[in-house]
């Protein structure tokens, strides 16, 4: 837990895991990325919205397996706001924060259509639709 201290009483607050957990991702990553859970999440949850280099926010949505949200979230934001090297070939190909990030070629759609995605230790997530 972390521990602040209030002005009024000076009492000591104490935030849960998830909430504290969210404010530091959230600090770090200059608000532009929300992650409102920080344990592992089923497909189809929204684990937050991160904003790429043009400002527009995209949301983070699990596509596989059980991954950290709070990981996501800090993955994809840093993969949508980091340069990106001329070597990472069509797809996008990065290694970010221990996550594979890139832009998969999708059957049936062109790949400025496509979401991003990123594939890391117990599962994967999209960002975008």
């Amino acid at each position: 837990m972390i521990k602040t201290r209030t002005r009024a009483t000076n009492l000591p607050t104490r935030w849960s895991l998830p909430i504290a957990a969210a404010i530091v991702v959230a600090a770090g990553a200059g608000v532009t990325a929300s992650a409102p859970v920080a344990d592992a999440q089923p497909p189809g949850t929204l684990c937050g919205h991160v904003a790429n280099s043009m400002g527009t926010f995209l949301p983070v949505i699990v596509l596989n397996g059980n991954p950290d949200c709070v990981d996501a979230v800090h993955a994809a934001s840093d993969y949508l706001t980091g340069p990106h090297p001329a070597d990472g070939g069509t797809l996008q190909l990065e290694n970010v924060d221990g996550w594979k990030c890139y832009a998969p070629l999708l059957p049936g759609r062109s790949h400025a259509d496509s979401y991003l995605e990123c594939d890391g230790d117990g599962g994967a997530v999209k960002m975008g639709n």
